[in-house]
């Protein structure tokens, strides 16, 4: 099995840090790839196979990373591969049934940055978060904002956020996520919907378009120390 770190983006399709408010260096810098063997006689080798391979995100600098369940159910043998440096071996630590997440834990030191979790506390009351699933897997979620205005007597929504896994984009997951959010704005009544972009992203300008936005303005923004 060819080893995850061997696989290569090509430059038009990599990510640009500039397109991003936080380090893109360090939150790609802690993807590691994932390698696990199962044994034959394994519950769930039929179905899921004998050799798995994903990714998985370094949580903790002790080597504690976060991935998705099924790649480690019953595994035999672990091995993660970072960006940089060579493959280590780990072990599976646990499973969560509700979530569908796993944790694994490095054997010896991993040669990738820890990323820091988020919180949930971040989310206003009120919010709505819509999440896409394909084949048990997270591939995107979109936000919803609705807050009051001077200028109308109804409310108007946000999409604070809307992203679709980069494998998974051009298969209608970003315009049902659109359209979802839409749904849930008018029912609560929201005179309408709107978000904000970066100038440089012609991309994402060119996808809103076609879902139904329309350009109404330009954005004037001051970063404040």
């Amino acid at each position: 099995m060819p080893s995850l770190s061997d696989l290569k983006v090509p430059p038009n399709d990599q990510p640009r840090p500039a397109d991003y408010a936080f380090d893109l260096e360090v939150a790609m810098g802690a993807v590691v790839g994932l390698r696990a063997t199962i044994p034959e006689d394994a519950f769930t080798a039929q179905m899921l196979g004998t050799e798995r391979a994903g990714n998985g995100v370094v949580i903790r600098d002790s080597g504690l990373v976060l991935t998705i369940g099924y790649l480690i159910t019953e595994a035999e043998t672990i091995w993660l591969s970072p960006g940089a440096g060579p493959p280590v071996q780990a072990h599976a630590l646990a499973y969560d049934q509700e979530t569908g997440f796993g944790l694994v834990q490095a054997l010896a030191r991993l040669n990738a940055p820890a990323l820091p979790l988020g919180s949930s506390a971040k989310a206003q009351v009120g919010d709505r978060v819509v999440v896409a699933v394909l084949d048990n897997e997270v591939v995107g979620l979109a936000q919803l904002h609705a807050s009051p205005t001077i200028e109308h007597e109804r409310p108007a929504a946000k999409i604070s956020a809307l992203v679709v896994d980069e494998s998974h984009r051009g298969e209608g997951i970003g315009r049902a996520l659109v359209e979802a959010i839409e749904a849930e704005a008018r029912t609560r009544r929201c005179v309408l919907l709107f978000l904000t972009t970066a100038a440089r992203r012609e991309d994402a300008q060119a996808f809103y378009r076609r879902v139904g936005l329309e350009e109404t303005g330009t954005r004037f923004t001051k970063t404040l120390d």
